[in-house]
């Protein structure tokens, strides 16, 4: 298989270490973002459509309906 060697001096590599410590990312991931972002959206949407259902059936109530000649 594939061999990786690097190249460098045991003191660069201290150096290199104290200077950027390893630790966990403090990034937040894209997916919680965007899911947090995709459900208030969808509460939206689903809310918009009940007002309007309710609007329409609401309307129909105080119009009445029409009555269809055949």
């Amino acid at each position: 298989g594939p061999n990786v060697y690097y190249l460098g001096k045991p003191q660069h590599i201290a150096l290199a270490a104290s200077a950027f410590p390893v630790g966990q990312p403090q990034t937040v991931a894209a997916g919680k973002v965007w899911g947090a972002v995709a459900k208030k959206m969808v509460f939206l949407a689903v809310g918009a459509t009940f007002l309007g259902q309710a609007v329409a059936f609401f309307h129909q109530l105080a119009t009445g309906e029409k009555q269809f000649e055949e």
